[in-house]
């Protein structure tokens, strides 16, 4: 083409031509090598003129356009990320060689290039220049303009470069105000734009504030500038509150909107439209603010119907984002309605037509609200007919069963994502499978997210593990984000040794000889292995993995983040390892006193609560304190790292508090947050809600303390309740941790206030949902009434046919028929708890009977409690062992006997122990010598039980077991047989305590400590 237009246009030639036709043809090449050559012949074409060529760098600025063009479209040509960076080096390389000098359009194309491969150092060389030399735009003399600053902002942007965006920002702001500025480089409403696309990525509020409505320090530099400012910049400012969740900012600019479009001559440039609504809508969502978006979108009078701009479905999606978030249901199926309407009309409307995006939407939704059904209906054919998706010919994709999975995952449908999974196998298996809906690496972490909810081991080894799982018939390649969603199960079920079976894959991997990139572990994999440990009590394992210069981590060169030490320190809660959570405290001390200290490890909230909950496990008020509140070794360490304590900071210091009888210390914390309500700012972060309420009511009730609980949460004679001053919502957890209080103080007469407040609540026309009472607020009630000894009361709530369980429909499950027994043990009501025997019996021999009131090894102890107290000897045996005619109710009910149903049998007749304790030797559940061994008597169950009973556990007997056997084993040897007693006192000192009270009180004995062990009690010789 070039070489006939040379022969045509002969000697006359314009040289501009020569370049306008070159760009033509570049900006027409499908490759590269196309553009390049074009580039080189221009040397050969224009070899009688290399000086004009030198001052036309428009072939080269086509050249990096084409290889952007290139990059961002891989259907023409596949260009990496780093491709496309040694592409601008090769064409700049190009350029000097043939001394063709770059201008504004090569700067802001190279820029273009640095965003697209988030190259900051080589955009800021180029424009501002850094350490390594002064920029190249100085260099090539070039003049910038305000494009080449939004291009270097679109870098920043991309690479959250904030102070960068500043620094430009500075420079703008100095030329407006210099006397003669500089009309190129004068800001519009693109520039302010880009910069509110960089306070976006790095969510800096303030700047975007100061930037567009201007706060405290000076009015808005939009209005310094005379921008005239557009409807595209109060969208982008929507979308920095959104990030930044800054509601009143968004009213704000709503207001402005509003009194806009309602004066007398409205601004066109500010008139809203739908990107202005779905932005507003987002903010709504991180805001959690559904009345505001409610108010925006439905309804005749809404906004939008006012501002007269029409609602299309992406609108109705973002508001279906703004519903997940709040968990409106009801809203969401008004939606859903509208939709459905409008694709049965006779002339639906196309911008309102749902599409898949929609329906991933609702099933957000449901996901957040648990409405299995609504996603049943609207994804899958049931028992109402066909499905919406089918009924709207919405194109389903692997995207919507995605969804659906999630619902599954929180409904803990194991069925119902075993039906996607075969929908998903069947066509895979199909002679022409359809591709939308062919899974991936997101479908198998879905279905793994299911497993884990519905605790299915088998199912998720079957899609993961092995040459024949579904992932290697699927060719899905296993990545390392599945593994971590395996380990997941592998927490939830307990599968120490599967998830070690993946540390293997991932070790032999890193020491292949070429490793898989895709299941390298990360600090991800790692916590999710540290979950695992947690959940099945590994604390060798965590070790292995995070601590010491050898540990997994540091061989996998995986750098250890203050996530992966709060996941250890779960570990250490877990497994009541104290030593090892002081360990971790010091390298957060260490590193925060550093003269240079890893950002990466720096203490938060969250590791102190961490922190505070092994402390509350393992009951050191002293670590907790200084952790807190500091002591007379030194200030806090939270206000030495200055991390700011928020509420669930003062909840887990509660829990320590509770966990270690310290009263005083807990209202140290009420103090603190009344003084806070009552100041004239009060901090956001520490007001009180019902969950702290709940944190100080579980210390009232390890401290005895009724008055306090009542003056907060009742109020008294003298004043109102602590929780209506604070207006905390009172809810069912609340009352629940109040009877709590009650049961410990043995208050019947507060409970029963609680009971009728519940009570009128649930007669009322409309009543409240948030203090509709459960079973477990029934069962904190049976607690009340078991510590009071009030049995008619407890036989009114669970067991009359006008009971106020049935009145209030509370289902009754085990767990409730289980604390009955204990009023009934409590009471001596033999009958009454054979009653509870009766129903439980019927209902196993029913042809399908409820799982919820299934028997279980607590229900058997229960039992055998109420025998014990009533003397009920033949009734425990029957349980057990059954007698001559019948089996024991233990095999009928498939119930697998543990220590604790053998020891509580045994201490139902008292006064023949020793025979109960032989009938256990005879039998081979108890070790001969039951504990005792020469002069040491060991409480711990392993040393009384056998193997079968107690593998794996390392905890004591009950203590009036442990009792009755100290006793057995004096009749038979004589007093001062036993020199030592060893307690299983790893799960708390109660064995311990109970023992040296029983020692003093009936025997009269002295003991003196063990140096060596906290847990052995050593008899003084008399």
């Amino acid at each position: 083409m070039i070489d006939n237009f040379l022969y045509w246009k002969g000697k006359d030639k314009k040289i501009v031509d020569v370049i306008r036709v070159t760009i033509s043809c570049i900006n027409e090449c499908n490759t590269l090598s196309e553009s390049l050559a074009l580039i080189k012949n221009l040397k050969a074409i224009l070899r009688e003129n290399k000086h004009e060529l030198r001052k036309q760098p428009g072939p080269f600025n086509a050249y990096l356009s084409k290889a952007l063009g290139l990059y961002k479209n891989k259907q023409l040509q596949h260009l990496s990320a780093n491709g496309l960076a040694q592409q601008a080096e090769k064409i700049i390389a190009l350029m000097r060689a043939m001394k063709v000098t770059p201008d504004a359009v090569s700067c802001i194309n190279l820029l273009k290039i640095h965003d697209a491969t988030k190259q900051f150092e080589a955009a800021e060389r180029l424009l501002l220049g850094n350490e390594d030399g002064r920029s190249y735009i100085s260099k090539w003399k070039i003049a910038v303009n305000i494009k080449v600053y939004g291009a270097f902002l679109g870098v920043c942007a991309e690479t959250q470069q904030f102070k960068a965006a500043q620094k430009v920002l500075t420079i703008l702001k100095d030329n407006a105000r210099a006397m003669c500025p500089k009309d190129e480089i004068w800001p519009d409403a693109i520039t302010c734009i880009d910069l509110l696309t960089v306070y976006d990525a790095t969510k800096h509020f303030k700047a975007a504030e100061r930037l567009v409505l201007g706060n405290e320090h000076g009015r808005s530099y939009i209005s310094e500038w005379e921008v005239a400012i557009n409807i595209k910049v109060y969208n982008a400012f929507l979308g920095v509150c959104a990030e930044t969740e800054q509601f009143k900012a968004a009213q704000q600019v709503l207001t402005i909107l509003d009194d806009n479009t309602r004066a007398r001559r409205p601004k066109n440039e500010i008139w809203p439209t739908t990107i202005t609504c779905i932005n507003l809508l987002t903010v709504y969502s991180a805001t959690k603010q559904f009345k505001a978006a409610e108010r925006l979108v439905m309804g005749e009078r809404s906004y939008m119907s006012e501002w007269k701009v029409a609602v299309n479905i992406n609108v109705y999606n973002a508001f279906l984002g703004v519903c997940a978030e709040t968990q409106q249901f009801n809203a969401a199926q008004q939606v859903l309605t509208i939709l459905d309407d409008n694709a049965r009309a006779m002339r639906p409307k196309d911008e309102i037509k749902p599409d898949a995006i929609t329906c991933i939407e609702l099933l957000t939704v449901y996901a957040a609200t648990k409405q299995f059904k609504a996603a049943e209906c609207l994804v899958l054919v049931n028992e109402h007919g066909r499905s919406y998706i089918s009924k709207w010919k919405v194109a389903i994709n692997i995207r919507v069963y995605n969804a659906f999975l999630g619902v599954c995952a929180k409904t803990e449908q194991f069925k119902a994502a075993q039906q996607v999974l075969t929908i998903l196998k069947d066509n895979l298996r199909a002679m022409w499978p359809k591709e939308q809906i062919k899974p991936n690496v997101i479908t198998c972490t879905k279905l793994l997210t299911v497993y884990a909810a519905t605790k299915e081991f088998k199912a998720a080894e079957r899609l993961v593990m092995g040459e024949r799982s579904y992932m290697s018939e699927w060719r899905v390649a296993v990545d390392i984000k599945v593994y971590g969603a395996f380990l997941g199960v592998c927490a939830q079920t307990e599968q120490f040794k599967a998830a070690q079976n993946i540390l293997t894959i991932l070790e032999d991997n890193l020491r292949a000889k070429q490793p898989k990139d895709q299941i390298k572990p990360d600090a991800i994999t790692c916590i999710e292995l540290l979950t695992v440990y947690s959940a099945t009590k590994q604390f060798k394992a965590a070790e292995r993995l995070v601590m010491g210069e050898r540990s997994y981590m540091s061989e996998w060169k995986v750098a250890v983040d203050i996530k992966v030490y709060g996941a250890f320190l779960g570990v250490c809660a877990q497994t009541q390892q104290f030593e090892a959570a002081q360990k971790v405290l010091s390298i957060l001390k260490d590193n925060a006193r550093a003269m240079w200290p890893k950002d990466e490890i720096w203490p938060n909230a969250i590791t102190c609560i961490e922190l505070l909950t092994v402390y509350a496990a393992t009951k050191q008020f002293k670590a907790a304190e200084r952790l807190v509140f500091g002591n007379e070794h030194g200030r806090s360490y939270i206000s030495e790292w200055k991390v700011a304590v928020n509420i669930k900071v003062y909840g887990a210091f509660l829990g320590v508090c509770a966990q270690t009888e310290q009263f005083e210390a807990a209202q140290k914390v009420l103090s603190i947050l009344k003084g806070n309500l009552k100041a004239m700012w009060p901090k956001d972060e520490i007001k009180p809600n019902a969950i702290t309420c709940i944190d100080l009511l579980t210390v009232y009730a390890a401290t005895k303390q009724f008055k306090a609980a009542e003056r907060l949460v009742l109020g008294n004679e003298h004043r109102r309740s602590y929780i209506s001053k604070w207006k905390v919502a009172v809810n069912i957890k609340v009352y629940g941790a109040f009877l709590g209080v009650c049961a410990q103080t043995e208050q019947f007469e507060a409970a029963q206030k609680v009971l009728t407040i519940l009570n009128d609540n649930a007669r009322a026309m409309e009543p409240k949902n948030e203090i509709k009472p459960d079973a477990i607020t029934c069962i904190v009630l049976l607690t009340v009434y078991a510590a009071t000894k009030q049995f008619k009361a407890a036989e009114r709530l669970v067991m009359d046919e006008q009971s106020y369980m049935s009145e209030w429909k509370v289902a009754v499950n085990i767990k409730v028929y289980n604390a009955f027994l204990g009023v009934c043990a409590q009471t001596e009501q033999f009958e009454a708890a054979q009653k509870v025997l009766s129903i439980l019996k019927d209902n196993v021999l029913a042809e399908q009977p409820k799982n919820a009131i299934k028997p279980d090894a607590i229900t058997c102890i229960e039992l055998l409690t109420v025998y014990t107290a009533t003397n009920q000897f033949e009734a425990a045996e029957r349980l057990v062992f059954g007698n001559k005619q019948e089996q024991s109710y233990l095999l009928e009910w498939g119930i697998t006997p543990n220590f604790l149903i053998y020891a509580y049998w045994a201490l139902v007749n008292e006064n023949d122990f020793d025979k109960s304790m032989d009938k256990l030797c005879r039998l081979d559940l108890c070790h001969k010598q039951l504990g005792l061994v020469g002069s040491v008597f060991n409480c711990h169950v392993d040393s009384i039980f056998s193997c079968s009973l107690s593998k794996d556990i390392s905890s004591g007997v009950p203590f009036q077991f442990a009792k009755a056997l100290y006793q057995y084993h004096c009749r038979r040897n004589g007093k001062l047989a036993i020199e030592k007693i060893i307690t299983g006192h790893h799960l708390g000192q109660t064995l311990k305590t109970n023992f040296i009270s029983f020692l003093k009180e009936e025997h009269q004995l002295e003991f003196k400590p063990c140096a060596s062990n906290d847990g052995i009690i050593k008899l003084k010789a008399q």
